[in-house]
């Protein structure tokens, strides 16, 4: 028996995917833009700031950031999928069994 409270319908999940994808644009369009303003060697453009060890360290940060971020971001859609597909199998097991029971 399934609650309706509990019950996560297609619209939800979409929903879901779509405000972790924005999130994640947000926060790429964020990281593009300080790495963009920081680090000379790959941008060459006249707003740069100047090279310094501090610059570095910040891009050395960003670096890192962008991994993590990545990485969590893997995670979390891993979960997601894993939600859909068991969603979508404990469903497609009713059909399955309201099937047989009509046999």
């Amino acid at each position: 028996m399934t609650n309706s409270a509990n019950t996560i319908t297609i619209e939800d999940q979409i929903r879901t995917i779509d405000k972790v994808l924005k999130e994640v644009k947000r926060y790429r369009d964020f990281l593009v833009y300080e790495k963009t303003r920081r680090d000379p060697a790959l941008y060459k453009t006249a707003n740069i700031e100047q090279p310094s060890c501090f610059n570095d360290s910040i891009c050395t940060t960003i670096n890192a950031l962008t991994n993590q971020l990545a990485q969590e971001w893997i995670e979390k859609l891993k979960n997601i999928h894993a939600t859909i597909t068991s969603a979508s199998m404990s469903g497609s097991i009713f059909v399955s069994r309201t099937q047989n029971d009509r046999t």
